[in-house]
């Protein structure tokens, strides 16, 4: 089986340590970031785009469920029913762009196989997902967003023919 993108429920004010224990584990990790204005002064800050969410790349075959629900400062991956919620590479990418991350090495597989001209549902957009870019929404209405993305894609489209 291949590695595929899924969600991370992590407790909030804890995403830079658990990316930091999934990187020293060898778990490809996204955690998108934004630019954010503060204070008075604007000071500028990068906070979490999805608070106490990011997003893992593995396969499943290979890293248990439970490797991420008993895992400290987690509260395991995102699933609707007993199945996780996948996010399509294209997501990822959009997601990404969007905050302006640098995380082309996270995804390099997905680069080799775009750069062969191959085409399927990672160039698609996903359905809905313009919505989590809408600056107007406050952190946890884009979280909601984006959990209503997902809801249903449990399972990466090709190999559910």
């Amino acid at each position: 089986m291949a590695k595929h993108w899924y969600v991370l429920n992590c407790k909030l004010h804890k995403g830079h340590i658990v990316q930091h224990q999934l990187q020293s584990q060898g778990i490809e990790v996204f955690y998108p970031l934004a630019n954010s204005q503060q204070g008075k002064t604007l000071r500028s800050q990068n906070k979490p785009y999805f608070p106490g969410y990011l997003f893992v790349r593995v396969d499943l075959q290979e890293v248990s469920l439970s490797t991420f629900q008993w895992m400290p400062n987690t509260e395991g991956l995102v699933c609707f029913g007993t199945k996780p919620a996948y996010v399509p590479d294209s997501l990822i990418k959009a997601i990404g762009k969007h905050v302006g991350a640098s995380f082309r090495e996270e995804i390099t597989l997905a680069d080799q196989w775009d750069a062969l001209g191959h085409t399927d549902d990672r160039e698609k957009p996903v359905d809905g997902s313009e919505a989590i870019f809408d600056p107007r929404l406050s952190s946890d209405e884009r979280v909601q967003k984006l959990l209503r993305v997902l809801e249903g894609m449990t399972i990466p489209p090709h190999l559910g023919d």
